[in-house]
C-alpha cells in the first residue's frame, strides 16, 4: 500500500511525501525482501529528484544490495555518480546496468553522454549512442524520458547524415538542445571519419 501509494506520489512531483511513505514502507515490513528493493529504488528516484544524491546513492545501494540484478538501480546509482562528478564510478555502475540489461536505452544514453562529456572518450561516447538508438528500434517505448529520445535522435541524425541546418531544425521542432546536439553531432562525426 505504502509503495504503491509512494509511486503515485512521485508521479505528482510530491518527492517529500513518497519518501515518506517509503520510510512507513520499510518500517512496516518485518523482513528484507525483494519488497524493500522496490521501497530503496523508489525511495532513490525522489531523492534524487529533490538532489539529495548522497541519499540518492545509498538507496540505489541498498536496492543492488537486495537484488544485484536490478540495471535500472545499477543505471541510477551511475546517473547520481555522475552528478557528484565520481565519474570513474559512475561509467562502472552504467556498464554493469548494461551488462544487465543490454537493450537499457537510457543506461547506453547516458554513459555516451558521461563518456563524452565527462571522460572525454568520443569514440566509447559514439559507440554508447549507437547502441542507445539500437536498442531504441529493438524495445521502443512510450515511457523513455525527452533526454533520452533526445540523444537517440541526435545518434539517428548522424546516421542519417543530414547537415548540421538540417539537425538544428529537428532539434528545434522537438525542443532539443541545439548546442548540445550540435556539439555530440561533431563529436559523432569525427568519429565516423577515423574509422
Amino acid at each position: 500500500l505504502y509503495l504503491s501509494r509512494a509511486e503515485l506520489r512521485q508521479q505528482k512531483e510530491d518527492f517529500a511525501g513518497a519518501i515518506a511513505d517509503c520510510d512507513t514502507a520499510l518500517a512496516l515490513c518485518p523482513s528484507r525482501t525483494v519488497y524493500w528493493c522496490r521501497v530503496y529504488w523508489c525511495r532513490g528516484e525522489a531523492y534524487k529528484a529533490l538532489g539529495k544524491l548522497s541519499e540518492a546513492r545509498h538507496d540505489y545501494s541498498k536496492a543492488i544490495e537486495l537484488d544485484p540484478s536490478h540495471a535500472r538501480a545499477y543505471g541510477n546509482l551511475g546517473v547520481a555518480l555522475r552528478q557528484e562528478k565520481k565519474l570513474d564510478e559512475a561509467a562502472a555502475a552504467l556498464r554493469k546496468a548494461i551488462e544487465l540489461d543490454p537493450e537499457s536505452t537510457g543506461a547506453h544514453n547516458n554513459l555516451g553522454a558521461l563518456l563524452c562529456d565527462g571522460l572525454r572518450d568520443y569514440e566509447g561516447a559514439a559507440a554508447s549512442f549507437r547502441k542507445a538508438a539500437a536498442a531504441c528500434s529493438a524495445r521502443y517505448s512510450c515511457t523513455l524520458s525527452s533526454r533520452t529520445l533526445n540523444s537517440t535522435m541526435a545518434e539517428m541524425i548522424t546516421r542519417l547524415a543530414m547537415s548540421p541546418v538540417n539537425a538544428e531544425t529537428v532539434a528545434a521542432a522537438s525542443n532539443i538542445n541545439t548546442n548540445g546536439l550540435r556539439n555530440r553531432l561533431k563529436i559523432l562525426r569525427s568519429s565516423e571519419k577515423r574509422r
